[in-house]
């Protein structure tokens, strides 16, 4: 008996120790799961901070350069202005006054005027106070604006353009719009600091934009400011932004709603161009009442389970704890899904947003890997979407919520519509093949075109392109995905407005699926180009080819444009691919080198000094015509020296049928011709293509030029081009020169010659011979100035 008693509290002490080795193992579960929602929510909500930031400087970037784009076209057609206004050498008072007197007629445009005196270095106008204190030299000039041209008369210049104070002010005015406007659902918002002394102290900045504060945009800001606790907030922002250029922290501030202070989190990053702080916050009490939510509901479980396992023991603690796992991974997941729902909202259309565009694609991804049908995925981008700044700064957030509204009206259950960027959207569909993308875009212009009018604020004039593939077994990320399409995309728009390209299945490249009114369009150019070349509407241009050395114009490119009675003034951009589909294209290059031949004549009756042309051919010519022959028996009936006459052919033709293009070289050499390799650079075979091929010249890619010349790489890249040119007895010329800088760094690097709209745009024949014949503008070589 008395064994049987030790027994029984031997196995009650077993049972007492068990259950409570396993009520602390409950609320050690239970902690450690409090902790990990907690910090989960943290994270989610500083990377739903930090994105949102991050868009915001994106929308910033794209519409500077919107902006930029705009002002330029300005810019472009007052330099026309003024060239004709201006006296050919004028004195001082003459070209100020002309200066002032031009832009008094355009005083309700943001352009401001700089005018200096070359010789001095003197400034003689800043009616618009655009240069700083700071300005010391005329190189200085040109930083105090964002986009400007410049004109020059005799001793004096004039720079004119967008200042960056300008800028900066037209960026402000529409950003304070558009935060004003964003509404979250947990209370955060976004402000902006301009700061104005990075060293800090009273006044180092001046709050611009505070959609809770409104009354003190404007105030200046002190880093020995305090919060309702005592820290300086602003103080260690600065010196975070100083550092790392962003950062998170945390300071308490007064709620508008109630005045009580409060704990925020806050993700702060400097937009370094105009030296402003965007910021956003969140409560920490905002996060903290969804894990506060958990352990509310976890309360009255943990008794339920304790009771339980006093009367059960063992097995009720097991099942407790089981009970209790799971109903914190149900809390967790749910708090997670309300943070991703909140990063997955584009906040700029109120569309699906990129985070869970990417999402969704790697879901088609493991579809299609399991076999089933793959989704159709078109990509959609605004035509001319910069060209609609003119209609007001807000037309653009119009443009982008309208479309967005109207697409997404077009989805069925399954399928996903997302804006990724800027003015490009994409569509997921789910019931759809790459042969109905063509109804599918259909469906898509159509509801773009029943926009209202009034809604937009302009006559709706608004069209799309796209490009459109599946996603496919072989794909490993999405961004294959992405990628067919935006070269999709990218050959739609090479042929105008409207058109959709698609990837079918098997293709290498996207096919051309044209709207009607580009089919029209292409049929009558083919039909309309013997009559335009009988009329002679299709025009010859020519650009100036600078020798680097003597900046005097030693060669110039011969550029097409065609003249309709129909569709107006034609770029090459326009009917050039046309006529290459249809094999029409020889027909355009031998006219060009014909109408140039006539011009030499002309030149040479007129006493003007010849220098050489360059002619651009097609790989299409090639195969329609003996070009070697035609060009060759054009020269002698004109009687032209055929040194006068310079080849490009360009990369692409090259590759296209190597044998036979070597062959035409080689026989373009023997009748007498130079021969330049155009675009080189932008494939992937150039050095393959100068081991095979023996050229006068290399004309670098334009992109070269255009890369930020602040670039290492860059620089490098360029510098060896040009150094291997020379070691192989070839000539280096460089496209896109537009700015001063460009042309002095390239000459430094030993280029040959420079093309580009620094020096001049292409002209016709009647201003090139009123240029020899007043001697006014660039010199030509041997010409004696």
């Amino acid at each position: 008996m008395g064994m049987l008693v030790r027994h029984k509290y031997r196995i009650l002490s077993v049972v007492l120790m068990l259950t409570a080795a396993f009520l602390a193992l409950c609320f050690w579960f239970e902690n450690s799961h409090m902790m990990q929602i907690s910090n989960n929510a943290v994270t989610l909500q500083k990377s739903f901070l930090k994105e949102t930031v991050n868009n915001v400087i994106r929308d910033i970037d794209n519409e500077r350069e919107t902006r930029n784009a705009y002002y330029l076209q300005i810019l472009s057609g007052m330099s026309h202005g003024l060239d004709a206004a201006m006296a050919d050498s004028p004195d001082q008072q003459t070209f100020c006054d002309t200066v002032n007197g031009f832009f008094g007629r355009d005083s309700d445009v943001n352009v401001s005027h700089v005018v200096v005196d070359l010789k001095t270095g003197q400034v003689l106008c800043d009616e618009d106070k655009v240069l700083s204190d700071g300005y010391s030299s005329v190189d200085g000039l040109h930083r105090e604006f964002e986009v400007c041209l410049d004109f020059r008369r005799g001793d004096y210049m004039l720079v004119f353009g967008l200042s960056r104070k300008t800028a900066e002010r037209l960026l402000a005015g529409s950003l304070h719009d558009r935060l004003h406007r964003y509404v979250f659902d947990d209370q955060s918002y976004i402000w902006v600091n301009a700061v104005v002394n990075f060293d800090g102290g009273d006044g180092y900045a001046i709050r611009l934009i505070h959609p809770y504060l409104s009354d003190t945009e404007g105030m200046l800001l002190s880093t020995n400011m305090t919060d309702a606790v005592g820290d300086t907030p602003y103080l260690t922002e600065l010196e975070g932004i100083k550092e790392h250029g962003e950062l998170f922290s945390s300071y308490y501030f007064q709620r508008p709603q109630d005045g009580q202070p409060a704990r925020k989190i806050t993700y702060s990053k400097l937009y370094r161009d105009y030296g402003w702080i965007i910021s956003m916050g969140s409560y920490y009490e905002d996060i903290e009442g969804e894990v506060n939510e958990g352990a509310a509901y976890m309360g009255p479980l943990r008794v339920d389970v304790l009771i339980v396992v006093l009367l059960a023991v063992y097995f009720v603690v097991v099942a407790a704890l089981l009970v209790l796992f799971y109903n914190d991974r149900a809390k967790s997941r749910s708090l997670m899904q309300n943070m991703q729902r909140l990063l997955a909202i584009d906040a700029a259309t109120g569309a699906n947003s990129r985070r869970y565009l990417e999402r969704a694609l790697d879901q088609d991804l493991e579809r299609c890997r399991r076999g089933e049908r793959p989704a159709l995925i078109m990509l959609m981008d605004i035509d001319d979407f910069h060209g609609h700044l003119h209609h007001g700064s807000k037309s653009h957030d119009i443009i982008l919520n309208e479309v967005s509204t109207a697409c997404s009206k077009l989805l069925r259950n399954d399928d996903c519509f997302a804006h990724y960027d800027a003015d490009l959207f994409f569509f997921v569909l789910h019931e759809d093949v790459p042969e109905q993308a063509h109804e599918v875009f259909a469906h898509i212009q159509k509801a773009i075109s029943d926009i209202p009018s009034d809604v937009l604020g302009f006559e709706n004039d608004l069209t799309v392109s796209a490009g459109a593939s599946c996603v496919t077994s072989s794909d490993t990320s999405f961004k294959e995905v992405v990628e067919r399409c935006e070269r999709a995309v990218e050959v739609a728009k090479d042929e105008g407005e409207n058109n959709l390209a698609i990837f079918l299945k098997g293709s290498a490249e996207p096919s051309l699926v044209q709207s009607a009114r580009s089919f029209q369009k292409g049929v009558y150019l083919c039909e309309h180009l013997a009559e335009a070349i009988r009329d002679e509407r299709i025009k010859v241009y020519y650009q100036p080819i600078i020798r680097a050395k003597t900046e005097r114009v030693c060669c110039e490119e011969a550029l097409s444009r065609w003249d309709d009675e129909r569709y107006g003034f034609m770029s090459p951009g326009v009917f050039v691919p046309v006529l290459e589909r249809a094999r029409l294209i020889y027909r355009l290059d031998l006219y060009v080198v014909e109408r140039v031949l006539k011009d030499f004549a002309v030149c040479r009756a007129a006493g003007t000094s010849l220098i050489p042309v360059s002619i651009n051919l097609s790989r299409y010519d090639f195969e329609e015509c003996d070009m070697v022959e035609a060009v060759s028996e054009l020269c002698d009936r004109y009687g032209i020296d055929r040194r006068l006459l310079v080849i490009e052919v360009t990369e692409s033709a090259l590759a296209a049928d190597e044998e036979a293009m070597g062959e035409a070289i080689k026989r373009f050499h023997d009748a007498g011709f130079s021969v330049w390799m155009d675009d080189f650079g932008s494939g992937f075979s150039s050095l393959e293509i100068l081991r095979k091929f023996d050229f006068d010249l290399i004309k670098l890619d334009m992109s070269f030029v255009l890369e930020d010349f602040s670039s290492e790489k860059n620089l490098a890249i360029l510098q060896n081009s040009i150094n291997m040119a020379h070691d192989l007895g070839i000539e280096a010329l460089s496209e896109g020169v537009e700015q001063r800088e460009q042309a002095d760094r390239l000459r430094a690097m030993g280029i040959d010659r420079m093309q580009g709209y620094l020096y001049d745009s292409p002209r016709d024949l009647g201003y090139i011979l009123t240029r020899a014949r007043t001697r006014t503008g660039l010199p030509f070589e041997g010409e004696s100035r």
